[in-house]
């Protein structure tokens, strides 16, 4: 039974059939630098009792460097124009060597274990990546490349893990060694301090300049990869039609416009965070001048002593080094951000509706659906279908059909939650779909599609891929009724031999066999079969169609083809078109109405 509806245009075009710009375009999200490394930090934190101990030697290492400058200004003034005071000098050379000793100790360990907890945190930060790509609606993977969306976590990922392991301490121990020499040097002689701090300003101001414009050149150079490492992905996947077509130097030629975008970018970004190192130290080269021509002149004056001098060129130079190590790591702390900002776009994506509250996870379903006054879009105001209202039977196999972007596959997503209706109310046993957990949902729907899919695996266990715990006679018994068991046997080691997924191992009628084998071990009441006879030669066809009607009986399919020998079998057809379901009844009730339909075999 069907109701007229109304629809107007067409989903949008599957990745694979998009062009250059509208797959690789670049994105337009906000760069938010300071709220990036805020919840870094904040990730950072489920280490507390490790970050302690790195905190503590980082203190250790801190503050022994900050004690070098003084002692050695104790030793300079051990020299003096009566003689050497040996005795302090011995004692303060063996103290000398205890407290370079503690700064190595400390170095170390921080690192060590920085190292540790920033792999554990990157860790984290990709399986919370990999896991919310299992909760993300298939809209975000028609909007993302694939090649992309890897590259984030890979790439960006460890990014993240490398600079986040130098940097964070790095940042704190620089903080601590600017505060202490600070301070020492305000006690040593406030009037040079107020020399060595008269190139801060000037350092500020540039860092503040090159970081600005740097982090936004590397934000934009991990999306110029992103869009390379995704043109690189969809053609070696598409390499066999690439070639049948004679596509290469096309292939060629967008990979070179991204390359070169990529190239120019990087040498931008590059070029633009290398200026702050330099310049820093040249600003802090004639600091250490000034501070030293300064102290020479009081010292000849008799303000302050030589060994006084000495402790505040070496605290001079730990207030420069900070800021030295920051410009250096400059560039990689703006990759991390930029990577960091991208993982991080994952996981603020929006997710699948979660379960209701009261969700039922029936342990038998019988196969009725309905679909009531539904309307649905890919995108706003352009709407795939309206209104459309239709019921199939428990045991019926309905078949849909209609010309390439009708909304035939548009159904099927929609039955299977795939995606959420804009409008109106879907029922399974005259429940909505919304009040069935996802998991159970799942397991009352097998799918065989026109493209198959394979992981990396025995042939056994990837047809036992939607149900794992099938017995092996189970798997044989599905894969004789789908004509599959011969050449499986055949193969190298027959159910046990490996494949990759990979689509030269199989032929293309191999490979379909095996996606129906999947699809009857899973024993779900409910089969969707989207064009799964087009990769088929007819006498396989024919010998499918047998296996799978007899097994048929007492399930619900839901049949997408365009051979009339396979819509023919069915109890009901549904003609999708551009005003939603067009007609509907059984292949002789619509031959004899000579309506759209007989039109269509015309």
């Amino acid at each position: 039974m069907a109701h007229s509806g109304r629809a107007a245009g067409g989903p949008p075009l599957p990745p694979q059939r998009r062009s250059l710009q509208q797959r690789f375009g670049p994105h337009a999200k906000a760069r938010n630098g300071r709220g990036t490394v805020r919840r870094l930090l904040a990730l950072y934190a489920r280490w507390k009792r490790e970050l302690i101990l790195v905190v503590g030697l980082t203190v250790l290492s801190t503050v022994a460097s900050l004690a070098v400058p003084y002692l050695l200004g104790l030793a300079v003034d051990c020299f003096r124009v009566g003689g050497v005071d040996r005795t302090a000098l011995a004692a303060l050379l063996v103290l000398l060597v205890g407290v370079i000793a503690a700064q190595w100790l400390g170095n170390w360990g921080r690192r060590r274990w920085m190292e540790i907890i920033s792999q554990r945190m990157v860790t984290q930060i990709r399986r919370d990546c990999f896991a919310k790509l299992g909760k993300l609606p298939l809209s975000y993977f028609d909007r993302h490349p694939h090649g992309d969306t890897m590259s984030r976590l890979v790439s960006d990922a460890d990014n993240v893990s490398t600079v986040a392991a130098e940097s964070v301490t790095q940042l704190f121990s620089s903080l601590l060694t600017v505060a202490g020499a600070l301070t020492i040097m305000v006690f040593l002689s406030p009037l040079l301090t107020l020399v060595a701090l008269a190139t801060v300003p000037v350092i500020a101001l540039c860092t503040r300049l090159i970081s600005q414009r740097s982090r936004t050149l590397y934000r934009r150079q991990a999306d110029e990869l992103g869009r390379l490492s995704g043109l690189v992905q969809e053609t070696l996947s598409n390499g066999r039609t690439v070639k049948l077509y004679h596509r290469q130097a096309e292939v060629l030629e967008q990979f070179d416009h991204i390359n070169e975008v990529l190239c120019t970018t990087s040498v931008k970004a590059q070029v633009c965070a290398g200026l702050l190192s330099p310049l820093v130290n040249m600003v802090n080269h004639l600091g250490f001048a000034l501070i030293a021509c300064t102290g020479g002149v009081l010292a000849l004056h008799g303000v302050v002593r030589i060994g006084l001098v000495v402790s505040f060129l070496g605290y001079s130079r730990q207030l420069g080094r900070p800021l030295n190590s920051i410009a250096a790591l400059f560039s990689s702390i703006q990759q991390a951000v930029a990577g960091a900002e991208r993982l991080f776009d994952i996981l603020d994506e929006p997710e699948m509706p979660a379960d209701a509250p009261e969700a039922v996870s029936p342990q038998t379903v019988r196969g009725e659906v309905a679909f009531e006054d539904v309307s649905f879009s890919y995108e706003p105001e352009k709407s795939v279908l309206e209104h459309v209202s239709l019921r199939v039977e428990a045991g019926e196999v309905a078949a849909f059909v209609g010309e390439t972007g009708a909304g035939k596959s548009t159904l099927i997503n929609l039955l299977t939650r795939a995606y959420e209706p804009s409008a109106g109310v879907i029922r399974l046993d005259g429940i909505p779909l919304e009040q069935y957990s996802r998991a159970s949902l799942g397991r009352c729907f097998s799918v065989v599609l026109q493209d198959t899919a394979f992981f990396r695996g025995t042939v056994l266990e990837n047809l036992r891929y939607a149900r794992p715990e099938a017995t092996k006679d189970e798997v044989m018994q599905a894969a004789k009724l789908a004509n599959a068991h011969g050449f499986i046997q055949r193969l190298p080691q027959g159910y046990d031999t490996i494949i990759s997924g990979a689509a030269e191992e199989l032929s293309q009628g191999q490979r379909q066999l095996l996606a129906i084998a999947r699809a009857l071990v899973s024993q779900a009441p409910i089969l969707i079969l989207d064009e799964a006879t087009s990769n088929v030669d007819t006498t396989t066809e024919r010998r499918i169609q047998q296996a799978t009607m007899r097994l048929l009986k007492g399930r619900t399919c839901f049949l997408i083809a365009h051979r009339p020998s396979t819509i023919r079998r069915a109890d009901r057809i549904f003609v999708v078109g551009k005003q939603g379901i067009m007609e509907s009844g059984t292949y002789d009730e619509l031959m004899k109405k000579r309506g759209v339909y007989w039109s269509m075999l015309q």
